[in-house]
């Protein structure tokens, strides 16, 4: 391949499936308001921690928005 040629890979698409469903945000809250560590949360639903505290500073599940033109 010459330095010319260029390939140009498929990005992921952000949101979809992997975005936060409101029964995962409930389940999360739930926990957390039982005395769960937020690691095991994140542990038992095969989350980064970091996502279950984002989740915990929101008072209420964020609905998905709509792309903007």
């Amino acid at each position: 391949m010459s330095i010319a040629e260029v390939i140009i890979l498929p990005m992921a698409a952000s949101g979809g499936d992997e975005m936060i469903k409101g029964d995962q945000w409930h389940e999360i809250h739930t926990r957390h308001r039982l005395h769960e560590s937020k690691k095991s949360i994140a542990r038992a639903l095969g989350l980064d921690v970091r996502t279950v505290r984002k989740i915990l500073s929101q008072k209420e599940p964020r609905l998905p928005t709509q792309e903007r033109p």
